[in-house]
């Protein structure tokens, strides 16, 4: 994705990398403004007797798409208007083919990708967004919930501090954003994730990130030393935003238990770990054990005054 970027950047205003699991994987504007053209991009790596596959190519509503076979730097490019008329997946012959080749262009390189990409706006009405649309135009709930926790912090702690607030350009990254404090220093990674309710009076956490894909199915390992400068896990309820906030240090194993809960240079992460509120509902269930009772000191509260989600 980094290479089309790369090829698209001196024909454009600007071209920005998405977020993991937005419908858009990319965005482009021509003009100053915050309207941008979506780009969905489907690669592959598997090639076999009769072409290259492509699977999942619904859904991507007013974007171009781009098909890419990376092992060749080969790319096709349809609309997703057109797409969708079609099956589930998208099949490219050996001789770089589609059914209907007068719906698509080819493109043997990253440089004619770029450009049949403008040839593809020039020619076709497409919906343009803006920015913050695009990141939160999600397809999966528990991804908008993720999301809607990262805008609830970068509201009540990041604005508030006068943090420089900025996105990756990239995908599948460990870490989710980036933050710079008013001295200019370097910038900060954090991870963020969600707390689920555990069965007694605290919260589970997983710390796992992606690692790749076996048999076609996404596989998963710990988070590790290096990933993230920092960790926030970020509970948004109806009224309350409640917010953890952990050095990587002290998942590694600078913490009371000395449990490295992120995999270290001698030991494998835990995968998860329990937090605690300061100040948990009396409703529920009593603490079982106590040996995570020091997550307490790492909570804050906010009141959810706002709703990002829409």
């Amino acid at each position: 994705m980094k290479l089309l970027k790369d090829a698209l950047e001196p024909l454009c205003e600007e071209v920005v990398i998405l977020n993991d699991f937005t419908k858009a994987d990319m965005l482009l504007r021509l003009t100053d403004g915050d309207e941008w053209y979506q780009i969905q991009v489907k690669t592959t790596s598997r090639f076999k007797a009769n072409g290259w596959g492509f699977a999942n190519t619904k859904s991507y509503n007013g974007m171009i798409m781009v098909f890419i076979a990376v092992l060749e730097d080969r790319g096709w490019l349809m609309t997703s208007s057109y797409a969708s008329k079609q099956k589930s997946a998208i099949r490219i012959s050996r001789g770089g083919h589609c059914k209907h080749h007068g719906n698509f262009l080819s493109a043997r390189n990253y440089g004619e990708m770029a450009a049949n990409v403008l040839k593809m706006i020039s020619r076709h009405s497409l919906r343009m967004v803006s920015q913050e649309d695009a990141r939160f135009d999600l397809s999966n709930p528990l991804h908008r919930i993720e999301m809607e926790g990262i805008m609830q912090w970068k509201h009540h702690i990041a604005d508030h501090q006068n943090f420089d607030f900025r996105w990756p350009q990239g995908q599948a990254l460990p870490y989710d954003a980036e933050i710079r404090d008013c001295t200019g220093n370097h910038w900060q990674r954090i991870q963020f994730k969600t707390p689920t309710a555990s069965e007694y009076s605290g919260f589970n956490v997983t710390l796992i990130k992606q690692a790749g894909r076996k048999e076609g199915k996404p596989t998963h390992k710990p988070c590790q030393v290096g990933d993230a400068d920092w960790y926030v896990f970020v509970l948004v309820s109806d009224q309350w935003v409640d917010v953890w906030t952990f050095h990587e240090s002290t998942l590694a194993g600078n913490n009371p238990n000395a449990t490295p809960y992120i995999t270290t240079a001698t030991s494998t992460g835990k995968k998860s770990m329990g937090v605690h509120l300061q100040d948990p509902p009396v409703d529920r269930k009593p603490v079982a054990r106590n040996g995570m009772l020091w997550t307490r000191d790492a909570h804050w509260r906010f009141e959810r005054t706002l709703k990002f989600l829409r």
